[in-house]
């Protein structure tokens, strides 16, 4: 299994439906909102690394209000 985090920068007032969006998407495991530099973080659990790629260019970065993401392979899970 591979976790990935994915910080995502939105058009001001596109929160709510981007993540709405990012729920319907089967690899994201979790969805926050945030306060801060960044507006929105999700987790990515995948079975294969190659997977990755595809979901962020096909099923994430495709949604419309996202301006700018960040994405973080985790590199071991402790707890």
């Amino acid at each position: 299994m591979v976790k990935a985090y994915v910080l995502l920068k939105v058009k001001a007032g596109s929160e709510r439906s981007i993540v709405t969006s990012l729920e319907l998407i089967k690899e994201v495991a979790e969805v926050n909102e945030l306060y801060g530099d960044w507006d929105i973080i999700s987790r990515l659990d995948l079975q294969k690394l190659e997977d990755l790629d595809r979901i962020l260019t096909e099923k994430i970065r495709s949604i419309e209000g996202i301006e700018n993401s960040s994405t973080m392979i985790v590199a071991e899970y402790i707890k």
